[in-house]
């Protein structure tokens, strides 16, 4: 009960106490996303770069085994 007035109480005094901690939290989840990203950022670049050049050889590769697959067949 004595509970219950004390909440009450708070509540009128301080209306907009849930809202600014909603915004306080949504402003600190954002500044850490955008350390996150910016910590990450360089090595993410990096293993996107070597992950393209790895594909391009696989693929490369891959176009010349089936090329002399297809003149042996041609050719025999």
């Amino acid at each position: 009960m004595l509970w219950n007035l004390v909440h009450r109480w708070k509540s009128q005094r301080y209306p907009l106490v849930h809202l600014l901690m909603l915004a306080v939290l949504a402003l600190y989840t954002l500044l850490g996303a955008i350390c996150f990203c910016a910590f990450e950022a360089g090595p993410e670049r990096a293993k996107l770069a070597r992950w393209a050049e790895e594909n391009r050889q696989w693929k490369q590769m891959a176009r010349s085994r089936l090329l002399s697959d297809v003149q042996s067949v041609i050719i025999a």
